[in-house]
């Protein structure tokens, strides 16, 4: 029993850390979202709409950046939500 609890412990641990730190981190890199809005974005939108709200953050606020980008007034929003900003 107690090595069952142990297991149980660890693998929550590992869950934590994994969806806490480093899969904001890898993912906001790749599609240049800072992993801070990506992490924002994907605890509202599971605070909302529960696991679906989780699963469809990502790519909603990916959408979201991509719009306000092209438009020249909301560009500054987009450069807050970017991971790397390039200035003009």
């Amino acid at each position: 029993l107690e090595f069952a609890l142990l297991m149980v412990a660890l693998l929550i641990g590992n869950q934590q850390v994994f969806g806490s730190l480093i899969e904001p981190n890898l993912s906001g890199s790749k599609i240049g979202i800072s992993p801070f809005v990506l992490l924002l974005t994907v605890m509202l939108f599971s605070q909302v709409w529960g696991i679906a709200g989780a699963i469809i953050g990502a790519p909603m606020i990916i959408i979201v950046r991509l719009i306000l980008d092209e438009n020249k007034k909301t560009q500054p929003i987009a450069m807050m939500m970017a991971n790397d900003v390039e200035e003009e």
